[in-house]
């Protein structure tokens, strides 16, 4: 996975995407209204199919009268949408079908003239996600509607989002479900988190929710790998001659951009005078190639990315306050991998099953402990990259032993992590949070590999029993005898 922020400017156009375009296409609703009352379920289909006519959104409608017809129905078809008369017949049967079949419904609907508390809580509890009292009121059916939508559209969203970001991790899962949001509100994005963490895979989400891939291009750029000299040639463009070896006219990132979306990664390492070139495309929404003497438009989705609080670097006079004010409107955070320890296991089947050679790969109990207990530098890319050295070795079953030997120069080199990421880290949470993850993960981890034992665990990294327990996060099957491991 590659590693991105990302951060957004907006024009009105893009701010005026057209939600119920993107939400409702290619969407066909399957309707069951569960109704004795004819006059009842006449009204409620004829406000359904008049608010659907409105929105151009196929559909199918089945009545049931009854609640032998209502199963036969359910028994034989997928509903999106289903309406609950809770009592047919003079019986609350009804409430039966719904706890029968709540689970199988996309969005399942009371019907009812009851309006108390302990009959809500029992609807809910039998699975239903929404209410229409009778007799139905002309505004009433809409509003159900907008909210079975958006409903929809939320876990279409989520598939969505999932499918492209592997994670179970509820902190991540919560920072993600903010890019729907934009859709209505395009406030400008900043994601922030270290390398490894997937910063690109987002920017990627965004540019295929907000403008898909079919409308407009992914444009990307590093911005650690600009040089001065070509600095303004590479985001604006330039004509013909205006400067030497300039053999002919070129486009910069900002026209390529246009009607899509500029990804600038490692936006904290952009030069200040590029930064105040930027701030000015952002506000003005037009720029000037090199050498050319007229302005070009330009309106594109601005994604910014960083393993760093840009803060500090304002602090550090290497970042412009007024640019950052335009670039976190919202701000993403993926948390590293170590904050994620239950999300191992999960991307290691998803790497292991999808990996080319097809070879699965059994775990053992204790590598996985040993593996959650990982600091895990490089983040995802690393595991996936040691998966794709387990498929190399061609190993069947991963043990503790293997995994100490494929990571030992790391593991035995007590510097290796003292690098430019770990600096940027202290910078942005200063020292002592570090130290602290730091005595953590050490602990942990020569704590699960001297097989839980406090006492040789102590000896080997010499700290107090006082140190050890502050910082031990498994404390069930802790062997504290005096044991006869050698020192």
């Amino acid at each position: 996975m590659n590693d991105q922020s990302i951060n957004k400017s907006s024009s009105n156009s893009i701010r005026n995407i057209n939600m119920s375009e993107q939400q409702l296409k290619g969407l066909f609703l399957n309707i069951l209204l569960i109704e004795d009352e004819k006059l009842h379920y006449i009204s409620l289909e004829d406000k359904i199919k008049k608010h659907l006519e409105l929105l151009n959104v196929p559909f199918k409608i089945d009545i049931a009268p009854s609640a032998e017809l209502a199963t036969k129905y359910l028994d034989q078809n997928k509903y999106e949408l289903v309406f609950f008369d809770i009592d047919l017949d003079g019986e609350p049967v009804g409430l039966s079908l719904l706890k029968k079949y709540s689970k199988l419904i996309t969005y399942p609907v009371v019907l009812t003239s009851h309006e108390s508390e302990k009959f809500i809580k029992t609807a809910n509890e039998s699975g239903c996600r929404d209410y229409l009292l009778k007799p139905f009121r002309e505004k009433n059916v809409p509003f159900l509607m907008n909210r079975f939508f958006t409903y929809l559209n939320e876990e279409n969203d989520r598939k969505l989002i999932l499918s492209c970001y592997l994670t179970q991790d509820k902190n991540t899962i919560k920072q993600l479900m903010q890019i729907p949001n934009l859709r209505v509100n395009l406030n400008p994005i900043y994601i922030i988190g270290p390398t490894g963490c997937g910063k690109q895979v987002v920017a990627e989400i965004v540019h295929e929710m907000l403008i898909g891939s079919s409308k407009g291009k992914f444009v990307e750029l590093n911005c650690s790998s600009i040089t001065e000299t070509l600095a303004e040639s590479t985001f604006f463009g330039h004509k013909k001659g205006s400067f030497t070896n300039a053999s002919g006219d070129k486009k910069g990132l900002f026209e390529m951009a246009n009607g899509g979306t500029l990804f600038l990664d490692e936006i904290g390492k952009m030069p200040l005078n590029l930064q105040d070139y930027l701030l000015k495309v952002i506000e003005q929404k037009k720029f000037r190639p090199v050498g050319s003497e007229v302005d070009i438009k330009t309106e594109f989705v601005l994604i910014t990315a960083g393993c760093e609080e840009l803060d500090q670097l304002i602090k550090e006079g290497k970042f412009r306050p007024d640019l950052k004010e335009r670039l976190t409107g919202t701000v993403l955070r993926l948390p590293p991998l170590s904050e994620r320890v239950d999300d191992i296991p999960f991307l290691l089947q998803q790497f292991i099953r999808s990996h080319p050679s097809g070879r699965l790969i059994s775990i053992s109990e204790q590598a996985m402990e040993f593996l959650k207990a990982y600091w895990w530098p490089g983040n995802v890319r690393e595991l996936k990259l040691l998966v794709d050295r387990w498929q190399a070795q061609g190993i069947n079953l991963l043990t503790i032993e293997e995994i100490k030997e494929l990571k030992s120069k790391e593991l035995s080199d007590q510097f290796s992590y003292i690098n430019n990421d770990l600096f940027n880290d202290v910078y942005t949470h200063g020292l002592e949070e570090i130290l602290e993850k730091i005595n953590n993960r050490i602990i942990n981890h020569v704590f699960l590999q001297n097989n839980m034992k406090a006492r040789t665990t102590m000896n080997k990294l010499k700290i107090s029993s006082r140190k050890f327990y502050k910082y031990l996060e498994k404390k069930d099957g802790i062997d504290e005898s005096e044991d006869n491991t050698e020192e």
